[in-house]
This record gives C-alpha cells, sequence and structure tokens, in this order.
C-alpha cells in the first residue's frame, strides 16, 4: 500500500513538473513584477523617512530603490533575448530573426528615457 501511493505521488510530481515548466521569459516577468513591488515599497519608506526626519531610514530607503530600479531595467535589457530564445525553440512558431534583440533593447531603453518626468 505504502509502495503503490509512493508510486503515485512520484508519477503525480513528474506530471506537475512537466505542466509547472516555466519559461525564462515567465520567470523574468515574475520577477519585473516583485522588483517593481519592492521599488514602489522603497519609495514609500523613503516618503515616509523625509516626513518623519529620519535620514538612516531614508538612506536604507534610497539605496533599496536604486538596487531594484537597477534590477528593473537588467530585466527589460535580458527580456528580448528571452523571447527570442524561447521562440526559436519553439516548433511552432515559424521563422525567427534573432537579429531583432539589440533593435528591441534599444527601443526599450529610449521608451523609458523618453517618458522620464
Amino acid at each position: 500500500m505504502i509502495k503503490a501511493g509512493s508510486n503515485l505521488l512520484g508519477k503525480a510530481a513528474g506530471i506537475i513538473d512537466k505542466v509547472r515548466e516555466d519559461s525564462i521569459s515567465k520567470a523574468l516577468r515574475d520577477d519585473y513584477t516583485a522588483y517593481n513591488l519592492a521599488a514602489i515599497s522603497y519609495t514609500m519608506l523613503h516618503t515616509t523617512a523625509m516626513a518623519v526626519g529620519d535620514g538612516a531610514a531614508q538612506q536604507f530607503a534610497g539605496e533599496g530603490l536604486k538596487t531594484y530600479a537597477g534590477l528593473v531595467q537588467d530585466i527589460n535589457r535580458l527580456m528580448p533575448l528571452a523571447v527570442v530564445t524561447e521562440l526559436k525553440a519553439n516548433d511552432d512558431v515559424p521563422a525567427v530573426d534573432a537579429s531583432i534583440v539589440e533593435g528591441c533593447r534599444s527601443f526599450i531603453d529610449s521608451a523609458w528615457k523618453s517618458t522620464t518626468n
């Protein structure tokens, strides 16, 4: 009985692994979401620290915000390569032009710079 249950759990785990196989782009997207949540949280902490005159907390929050803002930018630059790589590996997608990665990166960088308020 225990062996049968163990076999069943093993097969279920194998099926779950196949279903749960996350792509690189999905993992990066999820990290991007988490990093933006951290960035806005540091923004709120920084604002609070400034409002109450806590210089140490203000500095801590400012460094945290810079860190996560940088990580978000890193993902912006990684995402085109991740997407193109996954498209090339997908047999259902016809010809994929992998030479567009740098052009995508340039556009993404310019989009962020041009919308800076």
